[in-house]
């Protein structure tokens, strides 16, 4: 009977500390998931001046929005023939159309580290 008792107090002892462990795990993953919602701030660009360019040229664009962190990275599509690159001043945009650029609408996607 002795023996009985001692390994169902051991079972009783493993299922406090399983449920101290889970609740601890629960508690960190839900910690992750607020710190990695509020510190996410992909930029958020609401415009852009002048809105064209020419073939053949290099233009300086500046950006309506919000930038938390700078520099930010650009990616164009249809890639063929326009290049978007941040400068060192802040909202300002360097864009690149080579001369053998097919005209039409291009769509440019702002992103950094953290979207």
């Amino acid at each position: 009977m002795l023996v009985g008792d001692t390994s169902l107090s051991v079972c009783r002892g493993m299922r406090a500390f399983e449920a101290f462990v889970l609740s601890r795990c629960a508690f960190a993953l839900v910690l992750i998931g607020v710190m990695s919602t509020t510190s996410a701030a992909p930029p958020q660009v609401k415009w852009l001046l002048p809105s064209g360019a020419s073939r053949g040229a290099e233009t300086s664009v500046i950006a309506g929005g919000s930038f938390t962190a700078w520099p930010v990275q650009a990616a164009v599509f249809p890639p063929t023939g326009v290049t978007v690159e941040a400068s060192k001043k802040k909202a300002t945009f360097v864009v690149c159309v080579s001369e053998h650029a097919r005209p039409g609408l291009r769509w440019i996607r702002f992103f950094n580290n953290e979207g």
